[in-house]
């Protein structure tokens, strides 16, 4: 039960990442559902959303006080059963200032069985491929759900159906503690050496900030998707069906991140991802017609999985004590949070261009650091 290397702490681990993370991939139609029943703008979807994904960074930079401190079966039974009540709470009393509360309460309680879910597929031998299978089973069930939710919000609306799915899998995922293990490979100390202690702190720092312009940059597209189809003149439910078939295609980048694994390193992978994450905003702002705005979608995704798993390795590799294992869902949901946030100030007459333009530029950055990061890390 303690070997994280194990199929059923793997299990456990993918499983319980994809079930904390569902809430964000479905965030997208929970907006769109505020907007129509609340009658939300853009720049409140924004910070609710920027809410929820603030309260899952704050948790995880403290995890260093935590992960390698209790028992991990007892964090995530307690965050899971707050987070269920987090979700619920605002489709028995609606407020907007409600929202955000639980949002952010939300996020710290979802933040701790996600970090646990990092640590532990962080702390495995491969962690390229159980980070890829993790991103592959996420797209699948999301990818049911969301083309699920528009045909199932008939006794609720599209709003309260999103956040009551998050509470019952949060309450599912409570279960998961029965094959998941207690503590994980890494201890949280310093190694021992002789001398001079020699560790990859500049490339760990960069690693993280990779992390967060990253998911920043791909969070200001993805919160505003369906705002973006409605913008171009198409309805919610083709951005729905679009937004469904999109996870087939980040489930097709995690199958082949997956199956590549680091055969052929890790740089070449991920500036492939890069260059088609900056390929497809483009292609989102030339979309003209249903056939252009699906492919610039597909080609989003794709990205998207493809290159997460070598960015999250290159951040659990550098961090040899395994202290500082939460701070890779941190620093990416602070992106998640930073990046709805300041596409919704950069929504102007309700064109996104300058939400495209600061995406591109954030991926442009992610390279150069990627790229230092591993030439620090093999030194």
């Amino acid at each position: 039960m303690r070997d994280v290397n194990s199929l059923a702490a793997r299990t456990a681990a993918i499983s319980l990442n994809v079930v904390c993370i569902t809430y964000y991939n479905i965030l997208p139609l929970v907006l769109g559902g505020a907007a129509v029943a609340r009658g939300l703008d853009e720049s409140q979807l924004g910070f609710a959303a920027a809410a929820f994904m603030s309260g899952l960074a704050l948790i995880n930079f403290t995890g260093f006080a935590w992960i390698r401190r209790y028992d991990w079966r007892s964090l995530v039974v307690g965050g899971n059963l707050v987070a269920a009540f987090a979700f619920v709470a605002p489709v028995i009393v609606f407020s907007y200032p409600l929202w955000i509360a639980c949002n952010v309460l939300a996020g710290c309680a979802t933040g701790v069985s996600y970090g646990v879910s990092i640590a532990c597929l962080g702390d495995s031998r491969a962690p390229e491929r159980n980070f890829a299978l993790a991103y592959a089973a996420q797209t699948f069930l999301s990818a049911g759900l969301i083309f699920s939710l528009p045909k199932i919000a008939i006794v609720f609306d599209l709003f309260e159906t999103g956040q009551l799915v998050a509470a019952t899998l949060m309450l599912l995922g409570s279960a998961l503690v029965v094959i998941l293990p207690g503590r994980g490979a890494k201890s949280g100390r310093l190694p021992e050496s002789k001398g001079r202690v020699s560790l990859p702190q500049g490339a760990l720092a960069m690693a993280l900030l990779v992390l967060l312009l990253n998911v920043m940059a791909e969070g200001a597209i993805w919160a505003f998707l369906e705002r973006i189809a409605v913008s171009g003149g198409f309805t919610t439910e083709f951005a729905a069906n679009v937004m469904a078939f999109s996870f087939f295609a980040s489930g097709a980048g995690s199958i082949f991140a997956a199956a590549i694994g680091a055969r052929f390193g890790s740089t070449g992978p991920f500036i492939v991802a890069v260059c088609f994450s900056i390929a497809s905003v483009w292609v989102l702002w030339a979309a003209g017609d249903e056939a252009v705005f699906f492919a610039g979608v597909m080609l989003f995704a794709l990205a998207w999985n493809l290159g997460s798993p070598y960015r999250m390795a290159l951040a659990t590799r550098a961090d040899v004590s395994g202290r500082y294992s939460t701070f890779v869902p941190a620093m990416q949901t602070l992106g998640a949070a930073l990046g709805p946030a300041v596409a919704g100030l950069l929504v102007i007459d309700g064109s996104f261009l300058f939400v495209y333009a600061m995406s591109t530029a954030a991926w442009v950055m992610t390279v150069i650091l990627f790229l230092v990061a591993q030439r620090r890390l093999r030194a």
